[in-house]
C-alpha cells in the first residue's frame, strides 16, 4: 500500500525488511507452558472467585499440558515466537550496535508460534518454586538438535540485517530460550544459526 499523501509536505514510510532463519539447537530445549488449570486460577483469583476443587493432575498430563501445539495441522511442535524476540533484546546488554529500548520496536518475530522440529521426551525432576518449597517438575524436552524456523522483519533506519543475525547469533548461546537457559544459570535451550534465507553462514568472528 503507498503511503499516503498530506496537504503541503511529504510523509515517508518506514522501509522494512523481512530475513527468514533456521536455528538448530546444540542442547536440550524445555518446554512448560503453562498448564490450563494454572491460568483457571489465576482467573478465579484475579475475579475474586474461590478456586474450584480439581483432581490432582497425573505426571503424563503434566508432560502433555507442558508442549506447545502449533496452530497448522500439518505442523505438530511449536514454540513462543516472543521467546526468540525477548532474548535478542537482552543480548542487546552485550552487543555494539542498538540499545535495548530501540530493539522492541526495531524488529520483530513473526507469528505467534513458530514451527518446531524434534521429537520431545518427558522429563521428571525437581526444583524449588517461589516459596522455597522442593517440587516436582515435568517438562517436555527436546534433544539436542532440534529446530525452530522464524521469520524477523526489522525496520532499516533503525537496524541492519547484519546487526539483526547478529544478534540472534549471540542471543543463542548468551541468553536461550525455554527453562534452565543460560540466561537463567542453566545450560539448556541454546542454539545456533543454521540458514539465513535458505544459505548456511559462515564461521563469525569472535569479540
Amino acid at each position: 500500500m503507498p503511503p499516503k499523501k498530506f496537504p503541503e509536505m511529504k510523509v515517508y514510510k518506514l522501509k522494512k525488511e523481512p530475513v527468514k532463519v533456521t536455528v538448530v539447537g546444540v542442547s536440550p530445549l524445555l518446554c512448560n507452558k503453562i498448564p490450563p488449570h494454572t491460568l483457571e486460577d489465576i482467573l478465579f483469583k484475579t475475579c475474586g472467585l474461590p478456586i474450584p476443587d480439581r483432581p490432582k493432575p497425573t505426571m503424563e498430563q503434566l508432560y502433555e499440558w507442558s508442549l506447545y501445539r502449533h496452530p497448522d495441522p500439518d505442523t505438530e511442535f511449536g514454540f513462543p515466537a516472543r521467546a526468540f524476540k525477548s532474548a535478542m533484546v537482552r543480548t542487546c546488554k552485550i552487543v555494539d550496535g542498538v540499545t535495548m529500548k530501540d530493539a522492541e520496536s526495531a524488529f520483530h518475530v513473526l507469528s505467534d508460534t513458530l514451527p518446531l522440529r524434534g521429537t520431545p521426551e518427558r522429563f521428571d525432576t525437581h526444583e524449588r518454586n517461589y516459596k522455597k518449597q522442593i517440587i516436582a517438575v515435568t517438562y517436555a524436552l527436546f534433544p539436542k538438535g532440534w529446530e525452530i524456523d522464524l521469520t524477523i522483519l526489522h525496520t532499516l533506519k533503525v537496524i541492519n540485517r547484519d546487526s539483526v543475525i547478529n544478534l540472534l547469533f549471540n542471543a543463542g548461546s548468551w541468553a536461550g530460550i525455554g527453562r534452565r537457559r543460560p540466561e537463567l544459570g542453566g545450560t539448556n535451550g541454546t542454539f545456533e544459526i543454521k540458514s539465513i534465507n535458505g544459505d548456511e553462514p559462515e564461521d563469525g568472528e569472535e569479540a
